[in-house]
């Protein structure tokens, strides 16, 4: 425990008071300045302005610690730490532990935009500049960290974080060499972690990593030159980051910009990932679930665009894919017991949809063994060596771009163009959104948009002396059965004309199909009735 000299101004008050707490409110803040090789702390009454000297010393991050310490005991609001000058840490030898300032509860740390310059041993690197542990509501401001840390920052157990404007550019790093880290202690989670505006650059390994976290958000994070993945979620859920931009993130290796793994999930949102020459654009993996990602620019990876693997429940929503160095999506799974590690879900109920990839070995490429049930629509990928692979049973497939032409038509594929945000869950075919009059399922049939009425359906003409209906028809809209029924009475519609599944009627020049009722206007009934039904197939 740090021990620190009395309070030598005669206008501050008893210490006995100060540690009375007197609400939600401050009641003491520091300063801590620099002069020459000296290092003091200022502590300041906020209710009377006393102040008084509460440490002088030759080391910065003793003397950030002895200001942190000397707040208001027990307080429950938050109380700041002014660091007004930039300085070195000096070096550190191994007793026991690494070095670094362990932020109270209810803390801000503002450095006003000084740096920590961390000039540690080479090759040794025990001090980690930030270094919380079990507390909450804590915030760190304005801070540049250099030289050769072991961690720029290392969270453990903590609640209710803030980092903001924080830049770390460790190239001397040569022992881990880290940005910033989040982990569990004895099985206590991270809570409610916000980052914001976080540059992290030459770094020996990860950017920015999580571990067992609960309630995220990045605002935005830039990464530069990266050893490891710029951003990784290992074991984290309720996560929303609104934009990761990363540069050489592990070139030539298999680390991403974004890397999501052992289990992380569900309730992570991506608003935007950009990656550029990276290893892998995006990688998912090792259980990851329940993610979204909704738009990504990446281009010039050194592997693949992204790599979704072991994965399950996780949608990407459109951007561009330019030139990797593999596959521009590439789906997997692995075998059972080839590890590393413990066995994982298979990839499954993967949606990819509108994405432009060009520059790839493949465009999308899905593959087993386990890999399954996944959903592949309206991705343009015809610049590619080779568009588009499925073998994955029960994907659909449909309305990708290839060689120019758009693949087989699904359901599912124009229902996202025309209903962008719609997913297999919430594709009900008997839905009239617009209120117009037309079923969702109706429209697909007759390919009319959300804006058609029913005076935009066909309507029946005579042809022949026969009551007749002609339609349109389009051959690659295979999971869809058109039936064209007539009656007398429309309390019993029994009587088929036409069943897409079994009569094969060609089409006119103009793409229609005319069907006319077996029965002559010239006949003795007075009156006949037909209609269009279309149904969707299993």
């Amino acid at each position: 425990m740090f021990r620190f000299p009395p309070i030598l101004c005669s206008g501050f008050l008893a210490a006995a008071s100060l540690a009375t707490p007197l609400g939600l409110h401050a009641q003491r803040e520091a300063d801590v300045t620099r002069s020459g090789n000296t290092w003091t702390v200022t502590i300041t009454n906020l209710a009377s302005g006393g102040s008084g000297v509460a440490h002088t010393g030759n080391d910065m991050i003793l003397a950030i610690q002895a200001a942190a310490n000397a707040l208001t005991q027990g307080r429950t609001a938050k109380e700041t730490v002014h660091i007004r000058s930039s300085g070195a840490t000096g070096t550190h030898s191994w007793n026991g532990d690494v070095k670094g300032i362990n932020i109270p509860s209810y803390t801000i740390l503002d450095f006003h935009g000084n740096t920590i310059l961390v000039n540690d041993t080479p090759g040794d690197e025990l001090i980690v500049p930030i270094r919380p542990r079990r507390v909450s509501h804590i915030e760190v401001r304005n801070l540049r960290i250099l030289g050769n840390p072991r961690y720029g920052m290392w969270f453990f157990g903590c609640t209710d974080v803030l980092l903001s404007n924080i830049q770390i550019s460790i190239p001397e790093a040569t022992n881990i060499g880290l940005g910033i880290r989040f982990e569990d202690r004895n099985g206590v989670w991270n809570r409610d972690v916000h980052l914001e505006d976080i540059t992290v650059e030459n770094t020996r390994h990860h950017g920015v990593e999580f571990w067992r976290t609960d309630g995220l958000t990045v605002e935005n994070l830039v990464t530069r030159n990266t050893g490891g993945a710029g951003l990784l979620l290992n074991l984290t859920r309720n996560a929303h980051v609104k934009r990761i931009d990363a540069f050489r993130a592990n070139f030539g290796g298999g680390y991403a910009g974004f890397r999501t793994a052992n289990n992380a999930g569900p309730n992570i949102v991506v608003d935007k990932v950009i990656a550029r020459e990276c290893g892998r654009g995006v990688f998912t993996v090792s259980g990851s679930h329940g993610i979204t990602i909704h738009e990504v620019d990446i281009s010039g990876s050194s592997s693949h665009g992204m790599l979704i693997e072991d994965t399950q429940d996780m949608v990407v929503n459109g951007g561009t894919i330019a030139d990797c160095g593999a596959e521009g999506i590439r789906i997997t799974s692995r075998q059972l017991g080839q590890g590393p590690g413990p066995d994982h879900h298979p990839a499954r109920n993967i949606t990819v949809r509108n994405l432009t990839i060009t520059g790839c070995s493949f465009g999308i490429r899905e593959t087993l063994p386990r890999t399954s049930h996944n959903f592949i629509l309206n991705n343009d990928l015809r610049d590619n060596n080779t568009c588009l692979v499925s073998q994955g049973p029960g994907t659909i497939v449909s309305g990708n771009l290839c060689n120019g032409v758009r693949q087989n038509d699904s359901w599912l594929a124009w229902l996202d163009r025309t209903y962008p945000g719609a997913t297999p869950a919430t594709a009900d075919p008997t839905a009239d959104p617009h209120q117009r009059g037309l079923p969702k399922l109706l429209r697909y049939a007759l390919d009319l948009g959300p804006e058609a009425g029913p005076a935009d359906l066909p309507r029946p003409e005579i042809m022949d002396h026969h009551l007749g209906l002609s339609f349109p028809r389009d051959p690659l809209r295979n999971d869809l059965a058109l039936i064209v029924e007539a009656t007398s009475d429309p309390a019993d519609w029994g009587e088929i004309l036409y069943d897409s599944r079994t009569d094969a009627v060609p089409a006119d020049e103009h793409g229609l199909i005319r069907i006319l009722d077996t029965h002559s206007l010239d006949s003795s009934e007075d009156r006949r009735f037909l209609r269009l039904r279309a149904e969707l197939l299993d």
